[in-house]
């Protein structure tokens, strides 16, 4: 029975942005000597770093964008640009594609991991190394202390400038030069990912407050393992995910004409899936995700094009031919291996690691084609000079939190982001206002430009427009069973029912009114029913022995079950006439004939036959006497 309809609309839902925003992808240190900075919005050249490597590179900055430490995967680089204590040795290589790759300890501010890949999948392997940037116990137990990878702690950790406390911890002892990370679904700890050598297995360790876990390994897509000549070339390639974790892509650079693939991720248990090739001309090396993750730009050591642009949108519904054939060169190969790395940056733009003295960026890589805007020498590096390498960067470094994805009812949902003077906005929309209204599920970006600090703050939220909600319990029942099924009909919500239960579907034994509340992503809607459980027929009938008034209205006799059948009514006077006969139990008897006329008063035998279907088809009888009296002054009928 519709009578309690409740629809509520969640309108104009304000977010506003953490004040505590990451810069750690701030400073950017690779090649020989050379180094970008966006500490002011945008990148701009520094010239005070010690790095000298042809390939891999890991740069990490504190919350506020301030340098913490620098690596090749061999030595690492405190703030100051000295090496830090016991940061020599490490098993990366200067001439492996990921060579480093640095990851915060989860729930540890001050504690990083350093994963490093040896070149050539040398038997250095994937390992890992910890930097302690805070305080340590000075009571540190002996057990540890003894450890032979363990230094005994100071108060102080070198001033702050940090130092190695455990180093060359091996996890996999042949690995090809892929190496990533993507964070986890909780939003707290990460998957680091590497592949393993002469194999076609991809090792997913989890990263959590606990430390490094036992790897997910997925045997998947194309084996990675040496085929000609003397050198492991075909473990030189980049491994990269998109910034919503969902998918990676691998790179191996010697595979000619076939060595790109992509694979859906689940960011849940670690698992890759659905591995699909991109036939493609030349050696792909370098990869990224355009920050909408409709897009896979690949560069290229040798082949007709230096860069390629791939539209991956529906990805699952496309032929690795179709995906082929989307390849857009986005710039010529003039010559060759001269292209390197694709990093994005904290500005949503892509930078191009070329052989020289300065960086090319794809400006706008969300866009088609020519629309990306490829920019030639955009960035000079002064008399410092490019290689093939750009820092490995963890992606969601450059998130911060625009609040928890949020469901609404029907919409539209207003997204603001944070007011700030002379502030620039662009959302992913295209909008450049300070908020906007959607109203299509989906995730949404916005980049904003802080011209008072110069900074950069980039958000991401999840949406869900729900679209309104009708519960609907059914007309009113009567049954003869004792008990009866209560079904909300609306899955995956929340439901709150009369009786406290809060199943979608709920069992009663009493009869009475129930009602039930559902919330389905902030749609709101209620409905009740009134049910009637018999057991057995319920006909209702006079007392036994009854007094009434010519010309009453009452309903005097009615069933309350539809399992009634052969319903009769019969009135007989004393003599045992009959007066009045009726199967019609809707008509109410008013003292009057079938024609109509007014029977005088006395008294009156009544009888009440039916057949039961609660009682297999039984005959039921009632009877009794009912007297008739003339209506009195003041009585009411």
């Amino acid at each position: 029975m519709k009578k309690l309809g409740v629809l509520v609309f969640a309108i104009a839902l304000m977010h506003s942005f953490n004040a505590l925003a990451q810069y750690e992808a701030n400073n950017w240190y690779f090649g020989n000597g050379a180094g970008i900075s966006f500490s002011s919005g945008k990148a701009i050249a520094i010239k005070n770093g010690n790095l000298y490597t042809n390939e891999g590179c890991a740069s990490i900055s504190d919350n506020n964008g301030n340098l913490l430490f620098y690596t090749d995967g061999i030595t690492v680089w405190d703030r100051e640009h000295s090496p830090m204590l016991n940061g020599s040795g490490l098993n990366g290589g200067a001439s492996s594609t990921q060579s480093a790759l640095i990851v915060p300890e989860p729930g540890n501010l001050s504690v990083y991991y350093i994963f490093t890949v040896g070149e050539d999948a040398g038997y250095n392997g994937l390992s890992y190394t910890k930097v302690d940037m805070g305080t340590e116990d000075e009571n540190s137990s002996d057990q540890f202390r003894n450890n032979k990878h363990f230094l005994a702690p100071d108060l102080k950790i070198n001033k702050g400038k940090g130092k190695v406390t455990l180093k060359n911890e091996r996890l996999l002892s042949q690995a090809t030069e892929k190496l990533t990370a993507i964070k986890q679904s909780n939003g707290t700890d990460y998957w680091v990912i590497s592949h393993k050598w002469n194999s076609n297995a991809y090792y997913v360790y989890p990263l959590t407050s606990h430390g490094i876990g036992k790897p997910v390994i997925t045997r998947i897509g194309l084996f990675h393992g040496k085929t000609t000549g003397n050198k492991n070339s075909e473990s030189i390639g980049y491994l990269k995910s998109s910034s919503d974790g969902k998918r990676l892509a691998s790179a191996i650079c010697y595979r000619m004409n076939n060595g790109i693939e992509l694979f859906d991720f689940d960011n849940e248990t670690g698992v890759l899936a659905n591995a699909i090739k991109i036939p493609a001309e030349g050696y792909a090396y370098g990869l990224s995700f355009s920050p909408d993750n409709s897009k896979l730009y690949v560069s290229f050591l040798k082949g007709v094009n230096g860069i390629v642009q791939y539209n991956i949108t529906d990805l699952e519904s496309k032929t690795e031919e179709e995906l082929a054939n989307s390849g857009i060169g986005i710039t010529a190969n003039s010559e060759d291996y001269s292209f390197g790395a694709l990093q994005s940056g904290p500005d949503g733009k892509i930078y191009v690691a070329r052989v020289g003295s300065f960086l090319d960026v794809i400006e706008n890589p969300n866009a088609e084609g020519a629309g990306c805007k490829y920019i030639l020498n955009a960035i000079d590096l002064g008399n410092r000079y490019s290689t093939y390498g750009l820092p490995n960067i963890v992606t969601s470094s450059y998130e911060i939190s625009i609040g928890n994805d949020t469901a609404v009812c029907n919409g539209p949902l207003e997204l603001r982001a944070p007011t700030y003077a002379d502030a620039s906005y662009m959302w992913s929309t295209g909008e450049t206002t300070q908020s906007i209204n959607v109203t299509e599920s989906g995730t949404y970006r916005v980049q904003i430009f802080n011209s008072l600090t110069q900074r950069l703050e980039i958000g991401i939220i999840g949406v869900s427009i729900v679209p309104p909600i009708t519960v609907d319990l059914g007309p009113d029942i009567s049954n003869c069973d004792k008990t009866y099924v209560l079904s909300a009909g609306i899955k995956g919500a929340k439901y709150l029912w009369s009786t406290g239960e809060i199943t979608s579907e709920i069992t009663v034994g009493k009869s009475g009114n129930y009602s039930v509340k559902v919330d389905k992503g902030g749609c709101v809607d209620k409905d009740d029913i009134n049910l009637v459980l018999a057991g057995k027929t319920t006909v209702f009938t006079p007392l036994r022995d009854s007094v009434a008034y010519k010309g009453f209205n009452n309903t005097t006799f009615y069933y309350s079950v539809t399992d009634v059948v052969n319903y009769r009514l019969q009135i007989f006077n004393k003599g045992g006439k009959l007066k009045y006969e009726s199967n019609d139990v809707t008509l109410n008897w008013t003292a009057t004939t079938p024609k109509g006329r007014e029977i005088k008063k006395g008294e009156y035998k009544w009888v009440v036959t039916y057949n039961s279907k609660c009682a297999n088809n039984e005959e039921i009888r009632k009877e009794g006497i009912l007297t008739l009296m003339e209506a009195k002054s003041g009585v009411t009928h």
